[in-house]
Parts: C-alpha cells; structure tokens; sequence
C-alpha cells in the first residue's frame, strides 16, 4: 500500500499542517470542508503545499 506524507496551508492563519495518508484526494477534501460551527472547520480550508 501506498501512502503520501502531506503538508498544507491553512488560509485563515497561514498555519502549517502535515500529516500521511492512503488517499491524497479524499483527505484534501477532508481538509476542505465547508466552514462549519466549530473553529476546526473554520481553519480548514487549505491549500497543498507538497506531497
């Protein structure tokens, strides 16, 4: 199994976040959720900086 190590761009604060998955595109999506409730999903939309 493959997996990919991660690091995005929070656009809300500029903030880094890395991370590994199996699944480069579904977790990117994860990431961007639409802006919810919760400060979580607030941060979330994030751009790819490296895989």
């Amino acid at each position: 199994m493959v997996h990919f190590v991660y690091i995005l761009q929070r656009r809300a604060d500029d903030s880094f976040y890395k991370g590994i998955t199996d699944n480069l595109a579904r977790r990117f999506a994860e990431h961007n959720v639409e802006a919810g409730d919760s400060k979580k999903e607030r941060n979330c939309q994030a751009e790819l900086v490296e895989a």
